[in-house]
């Protein structure tokens, strides 16, 4: 089924989808050649149903399943979010969703189907990645609040600076404070000087406490 698809022949490989059908009772274990089948077919529905159960089985599939759907049309892509995004949300098709919503220009989309993920290790992992990506992009904003939640799930002085970086390049300065509080520099005074400090006096000019800033630099000097 897999190579007919490959070499354009999706009616052939939906005949041998259909023998393993009356062969195996279900297409349960085959539900990644359905989901390949329905989008070569521009099934884009039944795609991505199908796509939704192989993902709950291998989250890692949410590439393939991603390049899949990109070419679904406008006028039926509410219907496919509808169907990544439904309860309960499941790792795999939130990623799927999220880097479709990216493909389809919609970054804003892509933060909101990971932020109803369970705050567990792996979704911190995914939502740091999410963060790296919009900081690249330079959308401080979903950066902010992608790696804003990541640092609230599992607190970290690495993903503390992501956090505060992110806030100062979307116009929150005063959350730098926050994220990065004096009283922790003792424990780490390298990184202190050379990252905490930079941030803190970028934030203070930013909030127009220029004085405060000197006095600052000057303490650390």
């Amino acid at each position: 089924a897999r190579v007919l698809i490959q070499l354009g022949r999706p009616a052939s490989a939906d005949s041998v989808i259909q023998r393993a059908r009356s062969a195996l009772g279900s297409t349960r274990d085959l539900q990644y050649e359905t989901a390949q089948l329905r989008a070569a077919m521009g099934e884009w529905e039944p795609s991505a149903t199908a796509w939704r159960q192989a993902l709950a089985n291998d989250p890692q599939l949410a590439s393939a399943a991603t390049y899949a759907l990109t070419p679904t049309p406008a006028g039926v892509r509410p219907a496919i979010r509808r169907i990544l995004a439904m309860d309960p949300p499941e790792r795999g098709a939130r990623r799927a969703l999220a880097d479709l919503e990216i493909a389809w220009g919609e970054p804003q989309g892509a933060w909101e189907a990971l932020r109803a993920l369970p705050p567990d290790t792996e979704t911190v992992v995914v939502w740091e990645d999410f963060g790296d990506r919009a900081m690249a992009d330079e959308r401080y904003a979903l950066a902010r609040d992608a790696l804003g939640a990541a640092v609230r799930a599992r607190p970290s002085p690495a993903l503390a600076l992501k956090a505060a970086k992110a806030s100062l390049r979307a116009g929150a300065p005063a959350e730098v404070f926050t994220l990065l509080p004096m009283r922790d520099w003792p424990s780490d005074p390298a990184r202190a000087a050379t990252e905490y400090l930079p941030l803190h006096v970028e934030a203070l000019a930013a909030l127009g406490r220029g004085a405060d800033a000197e006095a600052l630099l000057a303490k650390y000097d």
